[in-house]
């Protein structure tokens, strides 16, 4: 009996949480039996996959300036390619390629929805797409991360849409170098937070209720992400005076030794879909503080058993959540004794199982 075949349709292998998730499932899927293909848009490859060389297959849309050139190319070579193999399924990693492959009228599409939609407010036929998919025969299925983010579709698609959506978390998984040492500018104890420098992630208001803070041991806060504000949280810092206790470190291409090595790391967003960052922390063996958003985080956290929720939106309640942490003593041993609580549900050998049951078949 001849392998299946799958397209895993990505924008790229630069480092981050979509195409980790890519490469993860990927990975697990060719273990089970899968011929699984990577279709990158963009031939750009940031972490080692040497393992997956021969599973590669570029678009090749560099050679073109012209962006119109590039999305003609792109489509020739998308269709070259499915008439070569035949895939079983065609798989989307991120809203905005879900658009790309539905213009291409492709059969055996599998979306998925990588943002919280509902919170995203340009773009808002990326949500509009899928509440048409029950009528897209092409469609088979559209993949959520989270169970709340499914359920607040309900009210939105038709049923025949409704049904085409399917809860599957994201993996942890980890690339691990042996050699790596934390950076000589970390100063321990300290606390981390992960992400792209935008209004989203709440780096400001984090910095706030840092500074606010009566902690009874100094700890730092270390900012790991690039990205548009990068200029205008420097300046905070400055502003409150953290010159010395808050610093970003910008894009840091493995992040997992200055995570494990915290003592909590903290999520502010105002929206997530998932929160792959928490459980990544947690699988690390490190506590996390969140903000109670949509969603999520209280899939993930269970409030004073691997970490703590707060509501961003009560002023002080995040402040009130640092000192909680940093001064009781009890409270700090007992989430990290309990790091591993529940963390199996996102083992990636369990994904890689509802995938097939729920999306391959």
């Amino acid at each position: 009996m001849s392998k299946k075949t799958l397209f895993f349709f990505v924008g790229s292998l630069k480092v981050g949480g979509t195409e980790k998730v890519a490469s993860v499932m990927s990975e697990n899927l060719i273990k089970s039996g899968y011929d699984v293909k990577l279709v990158l848009l963009r031939n750009v490859i940031d972490f080692p996959v040497n393992h997956l060389r021969e599973h590669i297959l570029f678009l090749n849309t560099e050679k073109y300036k012209s962006k119109s050139l590039k999305i003609v190319h792109a489509f020739y070579n998308l269709w070259k390619f499915y008439f070569r193999y035949r895939p079983h399924r065609i798989i989307s990693f991120s809203s905005e390629l879900n658009v790309f492959l539905l213009l291409t009228l492709l059969p055996n599409q599998v979306l998925t929805i990588d943002t919280n939609l509902f919170w995203v407010r340009s773009k808002l036929y990326r949500r509009r797409i899928i509440k048409y998919i029950g009528f897209l025969p092409n469609v088979k299925k559209a993949i959520v991360p989270s169970h709340e983010l499914r359920l607040r579709f309900k009210d939105y698609v038709p049923k025949s849409s409704f049904e085409k959506l399917v809860t599957v978390h994201n993996p942890v998984s980890f690339r691990r170098k042996k050699s790596l040492n934390l950076p000589e500018v970390i100063e321990k104890p300290y606390m981390v937070s992960v992400g792209r420098l935008d209004i989203n992630k709440g780096f400001e208001q984090l910095m706030e209720c840092f500074a606010e803070a009566n902690f009874k041991t100094d700890y730092s806060l270390y900012i790991l992400g690039s990205g548009p504000m990068e200029e205008r949280l420097n300046k905070k810092i400055s502003e409150l005076g953290l010159e010395k206790k808050v610093k970003l470190l910008g894009f840091v291409k493995y992040p997992q030794t200055i995570i494990k090595n915290a003592e909590v790391l903290i999520l502010n967003s105002n929206f997530e879909s998932f929160g792959n960052v928490l459980v990544e922390a947690l699988a690390l063996g490190v506590p996390v503080i969140s903000n109670d958003c949509d969603y999520g985080p209280r899939e993930i956290i269970e409030h004073g058993t691997n970490g703590l929720l707060y509501d961003k939106r009560k002023e002080g309640d995040l402040t009130r959540v640092l000192e909680e942490f940093v001064n009781t003593d009890n409270l700090r041993c007992h989430l990290k004794q309990n790091t591993p609580y529940r963390i199996d549900r996102f083992n990636s050998k369990k994904i890689t199982k509802e995938w097939i049951e729920k999306v391959l078949t």
